[in-house]
């Protein structure tokens, strides 16, 4: 009976663990897609796309926007917005509607943990 009892005990703990961080983390990609629509403005919200990926056992998310349908100044104004807001452990990615002169097919923003700034790469 003791064996049952325990074997019962350890699977709902492992269940409750499960959900607490499935709970978790859709609670960051609800938070992270408040701060993008806090960026953006009203008319870019209908031509933004926005992919969230958040990882459910570690604090780094990925964020992506497809900007393909939006002037390129636009696109700096939205990383030079957003970039700063984001949590620490989040990439944001920005595919632009052509090519910039310095980036093949999209734009990698990467906020360094020491550093305040901001770094765009080529993808």
């Amino acid at each position: 009976m003791s064996g049952a009892i325990i074997l019962l005990g350890t699977m709902y703990g492992v269940l409750a663990l499960v959900l607490a961080l499935l709970n978790r983390r859709d609670g960051r990609a609800d938070a992270l897609r408040g701060t993008i629509a806090a960026s953006l403005t009203r008319e870019l919200r209908d031509t933004v796309s926005v992919s969230i990926a958040v990882t459910m056992w570690s604090p780094w998310a990925r964020v992506t926007l497809d900007m393909r349908e939006c002037a390129a100044p636009q696109t700096w104004q939205v990383i030079e917005r957003l970039g700063p807001r984001l949590p620490r452990g989040t990439t944001l990615s920005v595919i632009v509607p052509r090519p910039a002169p310095d980036c093949e097919t999209s734009i990698r923003v990467i906020r360094p943990v020491a550093a305040r700034t901001l770094t765009a790469l080529g993808a």
